[in-house]
């Protein structure tokens, strides 16, 4: 019994140490910027409806987060949340710098991506509507740079483009974010120096996974990011219905490629 518990112990140790590693990130230059004037606020909404499933009105159900297939091991120890794509590069507070992870929950209309922010790991994930609000904003601060209508001054630019729910799962490393909860994200921009960024702001909330105990993180951190124009519009491509949609057709499903052989 010693010897199996010791085998745990050491293999979280060693999750943890691997999850905090540094990582490469790459070069990205700041987007330049001349002459600001106010920005553009377009209404998005604060209650979002899910799209994809008619009879759930919450969009992050508990039965669609533990939903698609999973074998006995990942059933047993809730492992493998997520699949992992591509990657970018944000920047978090203080100009830092951190990669970006595009993720997916199998089988269902929840994309996003995973950060470490301070000293735990954060996947924020947004359903099918949500992810469609995110790319309006995206694309109006797109508008709004090309116009110049930023404006640097303003107060509050990160919350410009609206809000929509949000669900994020969190932990100090990525085989132990056994912490949930359901916040508030909203979009909008901020100048960092004399470059604007698009900001994602991921209001703090209550953990929900109360089967923690006692030594549970009683909520989540309030969450600032930063992206460049390439940066942001790497999500929004990924976040598209197209790209989720795509990655939820089983392989044995997917259309094979048409192939003529030449005539003699």
């Amino acid at each position: 019994m010693k010897k199996t518990v010791a085998f745990f112990a050491s293999a979280l140790m060693l999750a943890f140490l691997v999850s905090c590693g540094s990582t490469k990130v790459e070069a990205v230059e700041d987007d330049s910027y001349e002459d600001e004037t106010e920005a553009t606020a377009i209404p998005l909404t604060t209650q979002p409806k899910s799209t994809s499933t008619k009879t759930e009105s919450d969009p992050y159900s508990r039965s669609k987060i533990k939903g698609g297939k999973k074998s006995f091991a990942e059933q047993l120890f809730d492992f493998k949340k997520f699949n992992k794509y591509d990657s970018t590069n944000v920047y978090l507070k203080k100009g830092k710098k951190r990669v970006c992870t595009f993720i997916h929950k199998p089988q269902t209309d929840l994309g996003g991506f995973l950060v470490r922010y301070d000293t735990s790991l954060y996947a924020c994930f947004l359903a099918e509507s949500e992810r469609n609000a995110l790319i309006k904003a995206i694309n109006q601060y797109f508008e709004d740079f090309d116009n110049k209508k930023l404006d640097k001054k303003q107060k509050k630019t990160e919350r410009i483009y609206g809000l929509v729910g949000a669900y994020e799962e969190f932990g100090v490393a990525e085989s132990m974010m056994a912490s949930y909860s359901k916040p508030k994200a909203y979009f909008g921009y901020k100048f960092l120096g004399n470059s604007p960024y698009f900001c994602i702001y991921v209001q703090r909330a209550p953990n929900l996974n109360e089967e923690l105990g006692a030594n549970r993180p009683p909520q989540s951190v309030d969450q600032k990011y930063y992206f460049t124009k390439a940066q942001a519009e790497k999500l929004a491509d990924f976040l598209s219905d197209e790209s989720i949609n795509a990655l939820n057709i089983p392989p044995e499903l997917a259309e094979p490629d048409s192939y003529e052989e030449a005539e003699e």
